[in-house]
């Protein structure tokens, strides 16, 4: 279990969460990637094991040099300082938050990378908002090392809480600043 997908936006909540109790009646054993998740299973009366996320260190360091034009066509002619974040653009961001920070900015441009599922129609609006679409995951390594800050502006949802964020493990194994 490595998410609480009868709290994921868009989802029919009621259809998961009898498939999910059909899934934890019948698993021999359960796997949790958070103490949220596994505390969930056990309000089914399933004990679950805790197995966190992790990521392979050698993955995210840089190799080489990327070409800003090589890694994501466009990018060199975005400004200054790039605040990166990859992974699905959905309900789940925090479009309030993204939007004060579009404000707060004087210069700079903020790129989310990934595909899109139904993002708030807000977020198209925000000038210094660039939703570029998905990225090969061998890549995401170069546009890292391109980033200068990461950021990920999940709202504060129960479907956010319930998770142990891989992308977070991601961000640290660059070396990057991560908000």
């Amino acid at each position: 279990c490595v998410d609480d997908f009868s709290r994921w936006p868009g989802l029919d909540h009621r259809a998961i969460e009898a498939m999910e109790q059909e899934v934890i009646r019948r698993a021999d054993v359960l796997i949790a990637a958070s103490r949220t998740l596994q505390d969930r299973l056990g309000r089914f009366g399933r004990s679950a094991r805790l197995l966190t996320h992790g990521v392979e260190l050698e993955h995210w360091l840089p190799k080489t040099w990327a070409n800003p034009e090589t890694v994501l066509p466009g990018l060199g002619r975005l400004e200054r300082p790039w605040i990166v974040f990859w992974g699905l653009v959905d309900r789940r961001m925090d479009v309030d938050w993204l939007s004060r920070l579009d404000a707060d900015l004087d210069r700079g441009s903020i790129l989310l990378v990934g595909p899109t599922d139904d993002p708030d129609p807000r977020l198209l609006e925000l000038p210094r908002v660039h939703l570029a679409g998905p990225m090969d995951y061998h890549r995401l390594p170069q546009l890292a090392q391109l980033a200068d800050v990461l950021i990920m502006p999940y709202a504060d949802l129960p479907v956010t809480r319930a998770m142990q964020p891989l992308k977070l493990l991601e961000y640290l194994a660059t070396g990057k600043p991560v908000v």
